[in-house]
């Protein structure tokens, strides 16, 4: 099937969205702490990946609505899981950087699906945040309702770490970029170890993404590491 913006325009105009959790566990605890909602398109029977669905949106000038759409099929989900205790969003950054915290409409959702706010952590891609004093506004405001705040793909590309002190996260997810192979890379090793120091001087919990191999969560778990997510434990 060949993706293009009539098929994304077609898939958000008919809800044709779907969502996928996939576990974030505790090693120690021998538990899962929490899900992430994962959202995929659907057409003609195939499987739209959220890269897709995100890039042509963002073309067509529709990513409030397909954010939209995506957030509330997974709260809805979620609603239908009561023994999984968080529910980790993802927050569309292109969004983040055009509206004021609170005007989008995620108090009416989580009203309607009776879910506390508690039991959210909002994930924001600080890559995609062009504007650090509007991050820090959002993490605040949301915060401040009950929400928890994560910064996502940490470590990945030219990362800001000034932005873990900045906005003082309650979740760090630090990057497959850096997980990928940490067993057999000094480097990554050091920059997994300063991001984990870095988090605890500010009281956060930290999050490997991307885990596959055990011995990455081995080399993880010995530098610190609080959770993890990733195929060696579950795909979505």
């Amino acid at each position: 099937m060949e993706i293009n913006t009539s098929v994304i325009k077609r898939v958000i105009e008919k809800d044709d969205i779907f969502v996928q959790f996939q576990p974030i566990v505790s090693v120690n605890a021998r538990r899962m702490i929490g899900v992430e909602a994962l959202s995929r398109g659907c057409f003609s029977g195939e499987t739209i990946s959220p890269y897709y669905l995100f890039q042509y949106a963002k073309d067509l000038g529709l990513t409030f609505e397909l954010d939209k759409i995506c957030r509330e099929k997974a709260l809805e989900a979620f609603s239908e899981e009561p023994l999984v205790p968080m529910l980790f969003l993802n927050f569309e950054t292109d969004v983040l950087n055009s509206i004021e915290p609170g005007e989008d409409e995620i108090f009416l959702e989580t009203e309607k699906y009776n879910i506390p706010h508690e039991n959210i952590v909002i994930e924001v891609n600080k890559n995609r945040v062009f504007d650090n004093r509007k991050l820090l506004n959002f993490a605040e405001f949301y915060r401040n309702q009950g929400f928890m705040i994560a910064l996502d793909n940490v470590g990945a590309g030219h990362s800001n770490l000034n932005r873990i002190t900045f906005v003082k996260p309650d979740i760090v997810k630090i990057d497959r970029a850096l997980v990928q192979e940490i067993d057999k890379s000094p480097y990554s090793k050091e920059v997994f170890k300063s991001i984990i120091n870095l988090s605890k001087k500010i009281g956060a919990l930290t999050i490997a993404e991307g885990v596959e191999t055990l011995e990455e969560v081995v080399t993880c778990m010995l530098c610190g590491v609080d959770f993890f997510q990733g195929f060696y434990f579950a795909q979505p």
